[in-house]
């Protein structure tokens, strides 16, 4: 076997670790994390109005044009 096809199969098999989730939960199930962004227009004061979606903690990424763009990041 040469040495080129031994790289690039070391490399096809890291490339598969990575793209398997590093933690499991305590019960042996994946942990799958879920990230939402969304926009909303400013208030009429100029002040950002958070998404209405409840029970999720929204960080606000930055404003711009009237609007207020969000984050929110959850264990799904």
């Amino acid at each position: 076997m040469s040495s080129s096809s031994k790289t690039t199969k070391l490399g096809r098999e890291r490339a598969g670790r990575a793209a398997r989730p590093a933690h499991r939960t305590g019960d042996g199930k994946r942990a799958v994390i879920k990230i939402a962004h969304t926009v909303s227009r400013d208030s009429p004061d100029g002040q950002p109005w958070p998404p209405t979606e409840r029970n999720v903690l929204w960080r606000l990424l930055r404003r711009a044009d009237d609007c207020s763009y969000w984050r929110a990041i959850e264990l799904a």
